[in-house]
């Protein structure tokens, strides 16, 4: 059953929707920033950072930090003690920061690099979608091509569970118009399509291919890196106006307001804009709709109208143009490269396909094969009765057939590696779900015979039921291990981030069904039940669990110690590390392991924020890393000695320094390592006493309330719940 309810989130849930990428490790969100912002009513105002009068002084020190100031000379105002608020002035160029950059694999041999934003523009960004939220569903509005765009204010989060969430405890959805999806929440609704491969899946798709004997599709080659700021103007204004209104006016419309935005939390590049938030992906469609707009404006003085002559959809920078005939295919692709080059776009040639009728592309083909592979699949059935009509007993059966589903359709990993592991997960969730259900039976008859004992056609029923049941459960171990060797298999061809998360959920299910089998029958052992047949409950004994366990633990071992991380590999494997820890305390990743696939002792490695936090948080002080955390504060240290406030890589570093507890191996060392941190950085007036540093110190330590990554209450089932559903665009 799905429940709604009215979003109760303040303006600053921008900070939970648009500001992120989708790839950013397990743990770090922006969720106690928010809730930091909205309790202090931290918020930009002109020239002024202004936040609640009279709030405690460590949260003030961490205002200081977040927020770029100089730490040994501000000024807090007013000091009138009627005003609400305090501010503190910020200064020029304060905000022109460097967003911190994390690269990820992506194609066969290249990497993505994407952006988190300094926290002074987060904030700004905050501001910027108060005041022009109904301005950006204007301009996202113009376009009869774009299949993804802001539809409307997002007003209402969805719920997707058999039991009503409690207040508060509710999981977040993305919002679409009419449709509702599991995972991030985001600012806009947006028509039509959460995912390309919806398009190909639906009567658009159809409808279109009814009219029309050809598709070409084309994307534009390095849209987002290529994007020229000021070209938001010209796609707001038009161009010729902004360059000859180079005046105070044009300066306070929203075009320029959006250029000003994209420049400052870039360091003010013009050339490129930062990838992965949904703050991009807006600014880019504004422009590509002007675009479309314009090429369409040109076809129809070739009195060619959309839907008729020709049909044109468009799914962030990937283009369907529908045709019937070649003349106006080329006379659509000229209009095109030449309206994309006004805008410094350029039409990339080499990914540019044709389809003629039958309408069906190579991976369609391929996921219609895979899918109906899993449906022959036997390892995905308890009824042995129906796995005996299917084939594919085994996991190689099925990585054969995938290999030559690949080759027949001439498709790639990378381009069915997500719709795989999505489809095992669908599978397992109703082998599951069977199971549960049947489960459920047999307790009920077991109830009702305890009541009335006597009844016969209840013994004949519970007996029935057991025998069926307890031949399936003998088999579903061995089904088990079969699924998790077919998992690790479509992962470790083509490691991706968006593929470790769905592993990772893959063998979350798994762990969690064989604990909750041990939970279940202990509730219903604490409620009177009398378990005559134990076994009739999926309740492994200690070797049967740890057999699984131990697939498990083996598949992300043999990943470590295959290869040690390149530059862009280390998002990957940090979703896979806290599953060992699901597993229990049985298991563990030596020292030797984890410094060896990190590049730890490297000297010359300098891991990033995102990966030492995240290390420093798993080892979580056991005595045994004590060198490798040593190492890691050596790696913080000659990182902190460049110590820049703009820099926001650097900004969350010194905040994880002083906030977080695992950042040392004992009390001792972490505050020692605390103060070396503040002398590279050179925080302190000279004239400061040791008692007021450790003060300092202790007072931002204390301070539980506000961090980036969650080591207070780490939830990884939680963390990958925020995930399903919001695929990468």
């Amino acid at each position: 059953m799905k429940y709604k309810k009215t979003i109760g989130y303040k303006d600053a849930r921008v900070l939970l929707s648009d500001i992120l990428p989708y790839e950013v490790p397990p743990f770090f969100s922006n969720r106690k920033f928010y809730d930091f912002v909205v309790e202090n009513d931290i918020h930009i105002d002109g020239e002024k950072l202004k936040f609640k009068r009279n709030i405690p002084t460590e949260a003030l020190n961490i205002i200081l930090i977040l927020f770029g100031f100089d730490f040994k000379n501000y000024t807090l105002n007013p000091d009138n003690p009627t005003d609400s608020h305090q501010f503190l002035k910020i200064s020029p160029k304060q905000n022109q920061t460097i967003p911190f950059d994390f690269k990820i694999s992506h194609k066969d041999t290249d990497y993505r690099k994407l952006f988190v934003m300094h926290p002074i523009n987060q904030l700004e960004v905050v501001n910027f979608y108060k005041k022009y939220n109904s301005t950006i569903l204007y301009y996202t509005s113009r376009s009869n091509f774009s299949l993804r765009k802001p539809h409307r204010i997002a007003s209402l989060r969805y719920f997707k569970n058999t039991i009503k969430p409690q207040k508060g405890k509710a999981e977040e959805f993305i919002e679409l118009n009419k449709k509702e999806y599991r995972s991030l929440k985001t600012y806009f609704s947006y028509e039509k399509y959460s995912n390309i491969y919806r398009y190909y899946e639906s009567y658009d798709f159809q409808k279109a291919e009814k009219k029309f004997s050809h598709l070409l599709k084309f994307d534009i080659s390095r849209c987002f890196d290529s994007i020229y700021t000021h070209s938001i103007v010209w796609a707001t204004i038009n161009k010729k106006a902004s360059k000859d209104n180079l005046n105070q006016t044009a300066k306070s419309t929203f075009g320029h307001h959006f250029d000003e935005l994209m420049q400052k939390h870039n360091y003010n590049e013009t050339n490129g804009i930062i990838i992965g938030p949904e703050l991009s992906r807006i600014f880019a469609e504004i422009i590509l709709q002007k675009v479309d707009q314009n090429v369409e404006k040109i076809l129809e003085k070739s009195n060619l109208k959309n839907g008729e002559d020709f049909e044109i959809t468009r799914y962030v920078d990937d283009y369907f143009v529908y045709t019937n005939d070649a003349i106006n295919r080329d006379l659509i692709i000229a209009s095109f490269k030449k309206e994309l080059q006004t805008y410094n776009l350029y039409f990339n040639e080499s990914k540019t396909i044709e389809y003629t009728k039958p309408i069906i592309t190579e991976i369609t083909i391929a996921k219609e094969e895979i899918k109906k592979l899993l449906n022959e699949s036997a390892i995905f059935l308890l009824s042995d009765e129906k796995a005996q009509i299917k084939k594919h007993y085994l996991a190689k059966d099925i990585i054969t057939n995938y290999k030559s589903i690949l080759k027949s359709t001439n498709t790639s990993y990378k381009d069915l590696q997500n719709y795989f592991l999505a489809s095992i997960f669908r599978n397992l969730r109703k082998l599951f779900k069977e199971i549960s259900t049947d489960q459920n039976r047999l307790i009920k008859l077991q109830k009702d015979l305890y009541n009335d004992n006597s009844n016969n056609e209840l013994k004949l029923k519970y007996s029935e039921l057991f025998r069926e049941l307890n031949k399936r459960h003998k088999s579903l171990k061995k089904k088990l291990v079969e699924i998790i060797e077919l998992s690790f298999f479509i992962y470790t061809v083509l490691p991706r981030v968006s593929y470790a998360i769905k592993l990772s959920q893959i063998l979350i299910t798994i762990i969690n069904f064989i604990k909750n089998a041990e939970i279940t029958i202990g509730n219903l052992k604490s409620k009177g039940i009398i378990i005559k047949d134990s076994h009739m409950i999926i309740n492994y004994d200690f070797d049967n669990k740890h057999d699984i366990f131990k697939r498990v633990f083996d598949g992300i071992l043999t990943i470590l110690q295959k290869k040690v991380i390149n530059n862009f590999s280390e998002i990957e494997t940090l979703y896979l590390l806290p599953i060992i820890k699901n597993l229990g305390h049985e298991y563990n990743v030596g020292e030797e392991i984890l410094n060896k696939h990190f590049l730890i002792d490297q000297q010359d490695k300098s891991n990033n924020y995102f990966t030492i936090t995240f290390l420093l948080n798993f080892i979580q002080r056991r005595v045994e890393f004590k060198t490798t955390i040593a190492r890691l504060q050596d790696k913080i240290l000659e990182v902190l000695k460049w110590y820049d406030r703009k820099n926001s890589e650097h900004t969350f570093l010194l905040f994880e320094v002083l906030n977080n507890p695992n950042f040392g191996h004992s009390e001792d060392n972490l505050k020692d390592f605390r103060l070396k941190s503040l002398d590279k950085v050179d925080f302190f007036k000279k004239e400061t006493t040791s008692l007021e540093k450790n003060n300092f110190i202790d007072g931002i330590a204390n301070f539980k309330n506000m961090y980036f990554f969650d080591w207070k209450n780490p939830n990884f089932e939680k963390e990958l719940n925020t995930k399903r559903g919001h695929e990468v665009y």
